[in-house]
Formats: C-alpha cells, sequence, structure tokens
C-alpha cells in the first residue's frame, strides 16, 4: 500500500489530470468538428493532409535534434534554456534546408509520392516542420516549469484555429480549405507556445558547448531512430496510397490518425508527468522501480479495457459520426482495435527510460522498427483488408517487444 501511494501520491494525480484534460480538450475539439468537415471535404483531401504528416513526423526529430526532449532534464535553469534555443535553431535550419530541396527537386519527389494531386502544398512541407517544431519546444519547457494547464493551451489553441480557418475557407469556397487549415493551425500554436514560454521564464540563452555536449546522446539515440521509426510508421500511408486508391488512403489516414492519436495523446501525458517525476527521483537518488512497476500495472488494465471497447463501439461510432461515404471507416476501427492497447503501453513507458537518460533502448528498437517496416511492401499484393490485418500483426509485435525492453531497462537500472 504504501509503494502504491507513493507511485500515485495527489501531486502526480493532479499533475497528470490537468495535463491530460488541457490534452484531450486540444483533441476534442478537431474530434467533434470532423463530422462537419468530413462532410463539407472529401476523403481524397484528407489523405492529401496525411501525406503531408508523413513528410512532417520524419523531419521534426530531425529538425529539434531531440534536444527539446532534453529540456526537462537538467538541473540548471540556464542548461534547459540554452538546449530549448539551441533545439529551436536547429529546426530553423533543417526548415530553410528542406524548402530549398523540395524547391529544386519537387517534380521528382511529386512523382516519387505519386500524387501529382499535392501540387503546390508541398511547400507546406517546411512550414509545418518548423512550427511543430516550435510547439514541440514550448511543450517541454512548460513541462520543466510544471505548467501543465499551458502545456493543454497550446493544443487548444492549435486546435480551434484549425477549425475556424478550414471552416472560414470552405465560406470562400476554397477548395482546399482542410489544408488552409492545417496549416495556419499549426503556425498559430507555435506563436502561442512561445509566448507562453516566455511567460514562464524562458529567454534566449545561447548553448554553450561545455553543457550541450553532456546531451549529445539524445541527438544521437534519439533524433535519427525517431526519424527513422516515424517515416517507418507511415509506410501502410504510402503504401495504400501508391497500391490501391488516393480516397482510400483518405479513410485509413482519418481512421488512424483518431485512433493512434488519441491513444498516444494519454501516453504522451501521462508519459510526460512520468518522465518529469522519474527525474526528480533519480535527483534525489531515490528508487524508482516501484513507482515505475505500479504504474505500468494500471495502464495494462487501462489498455485492456481500451482495446475491447474501440473493438466494440469503434464500428458503430465511425459508421454514424463521420456521414455517408464514410463506411470503409467502421470495418479498419475493428482490424486496428488491437494495436491500440500496444500503442498505450510502448511510449508511456519509454517516457521513463528518457528521463534516467537511457535511451540507447529506445534508439535500438525505433532502427529495429525502421528496418523491419518496409517488409510491409511484401503484402502490397493483398486485398486492403488482408493488408491491414497484416500490418496489425506486424504493430503487436513491435510493440511488445518494446514495452518488454523499456521494463527491461527500468528494472536494471533501479538502485544504481
Amino acid at each position: 500500500m504504501n509503494l502504491f501511494k507513493q507511485a500515485y501520491n495527489s501531486r502526480f494525480l493532479r499533475s497528470a489530470t490537468v495535463l491530460t484534460a488541457g490534452s484531450f480538450a486540444g483533441l476534442a475539439i478537431p474530434l467533434i468538428l470532423l463530422p462537419v468537415f468530413t462532410r463539407i471535404y472529401s476523403a481524397e483531401l484528407y489523405g492529401i493532409q496525411g501525406i503531408l504528416f508523413v513528410g512532417m513526423m520524419a523531419l521534426v526529430p530531425l529538425a529539434t535534434g531531440y534536444f527539446d526532449w532534453a529540456i526537462p532534464t537538467p538541473k540548471k535553469e540556464k542548461e534547459a534554456r540554452g538546449l530549448a534555443s539551441l533545439a529551436a535553431w536547429l529546426a530553423l535550419a533543417v526548415s530553410i534546408v528542406a524548402l530549398n530541396i523540395i524547391h529544386f527537386a519537387k517534380d521528382s519527389i511529386i512523382d516519387l509520392l505519386r500524387i501529382p494531386e499535392i501540387g503546390a502544398w508541398i511547400y507546406a512541407y517546411p512550414i509545418i516542420v518548423f512550427t511543430v517544431a516550435l510547439a514541440n519546444i514550448a511543450n517541454y519547457w512548460l513541462l520543466r516549469t510544471g505548467a501543465f494547464g499551458a502545456q493543454g493551451g497550446i493544443k487548444i489553441v492549435g486546435a480551434l484555429a484549425t477549425a475556424a480557418l478550414a471552416y472560414g475557407a470552405h465560406l470562400l469556397h476554397i477548395a482546399d480549405g482542410l489544408l488552409v487549415g492545417c496549416v495556419g493551425g499549426f503556425i498559430i500554436a507555435a506563436i502561442w507556445g512561445v509566448a507562453q514560454m516566455i511567460r514562464y521564464g524562458y529567454t534566449h540563452t545561447p548553448p554553450v558547448w561545455e553543457r550541450v555536449k553532456r546531451y549529445r546522446h539524445f541527438p544521437l539515440y534519439g533524433s535519427i531512430p525517431t526519424a527513422l521509426y516515424n517515416l517507418a510508421a507511415q509506410i501502410p500511408l504510402l503504401i495504400i496510397t501508391a497500391t490501391y486508391t488516393l480516397h482510400t488512403a483518405g479513410h485509413y489516414a482519418v481512421t488512424r490518425n483518431i485512433l493512434f492519436v488519441g491513444v498516444n495523446l494519454i501516453a504522451l501525458c501521462v508519459g510526460q508527468v512520468l518522465l518529469k517525476h522519474i527525474a526528480e527521483l533519480t535527483h534525489a537518488k531515490k528508487r524508482v522501480w516501484p513507482y515505475f512497476i505500479h504504474l505500468t500495472g494500471w495502464l495494462t488494465a487501462f489498455g485492456i479495457c481500451l482495446m475491447v471497447g474501440v473493438y466494440v463501439v469503434g464500428p458503430w461510432f465511425f459508421r454514424i459520426y463521420l456521414g455517408a461515404g464514410w463506411e470503409d471507416a467502421a470495418s479498419i476501427t475493428r482490424i486496428l482495435a488491437p494495436a491500440t492497447f500496444f500503442w498505450l503501453i510502448g511510449p508511456t513507458l519509454s517516457q521513463a527510460v528518457i528521463a534516467v537518460h537511457k535511451i540507447k533502448m529506445v534508439a535500438m528498437w525505433q532502427v529495429m522498427y525502421g528496418l523491419a517496416a518496409p517488409a510491409l511492401f511484401l503484402f502490397t499484393a493483398l486485398p486492403y483488408e488482408q493488408f491491414l490485418m497484416r500490418y496489425v500483426a506486424f504493430e503487436v509485435i513491435a510493440y511488445t517487444l518494446f514495452a518488454l525492453m523499456m521494463i527491461r531497462t527500468m528494472r536494471r537500472f533501479d538502485g544504481k
């Protein structure tokens, strides 16, 4: 009982509740409005939006060098400010390089993606990368300061801006209004996030190499492996877009985005609080294993309930919620349901490993995932639903291995 109280003291619950509530509000806004937009914009446009997210997911970790994840870990605030400044400048440099590559190789990139419909929207890649990177930096600065409400506020502002701009574009008869809202929402969220950073004590501090080099394992074992993993995680969408139809890709992108983002939002919120508290325990030279293992048990129980709920209720929900023309989303939901449990457990536990600077295990798994995911191309000759089943089986195996690696790493670390 004492261990239970230690792991789930009121401070933890209060922090997790505030952060999760704000983040869920940010997710709830687009979910509530989704039935409006799926009746306004086509599945093909959602497919293009999904492809834009592919580049963002792959480039953002490279853009910040993963130094944003390191912001909560230093004892001294000056070090944290230097890490935040370094991450921002790196993001700007990578975005400029990406813009130049797109400018000189636009046609070749579009031909490779096999999506001529993307057109000039390919230039949105570097904008999205830079703005999402800034929002991430702000997120981890606010995490460090304990401003959990402000963290959730970034997501809420971004969601409101995206919805308002997308609907406003529709009223102005802009055919690609969904993409206008998407890009504009990222920009406004980034501006709001930087403003909140300044409000909660951030001032620009040039990074000092003697301090920064203590965190060089973050870009080495964080940035590159995460970029590889993020790109590999988008392989199914790339396959569906190229092998089946853009319409089918839109159905998959919307359904997976709702499930994956929702589950990972829970994982990120709980995991970030876990990161902060384990970092504090390690600074105080206290044991972390009891705290970690109790949280793992409760996550497992919640994850099972989540998986069953998605399988039973999900198809009915999507069939009614998205409206006519989106019936395929119901069957996709049931196929993806088993993966939701593993999407919750693995990412949450990985935050604990980051807190104790044992990110080599995370990097190892991400590289393994990135190298194994191209095997999904072997199933492109299968019917669409069978391909999705193979993909889910791959996810279950991969994330089971991930969770086991995280548990083993934390067990070995305890007491050192």
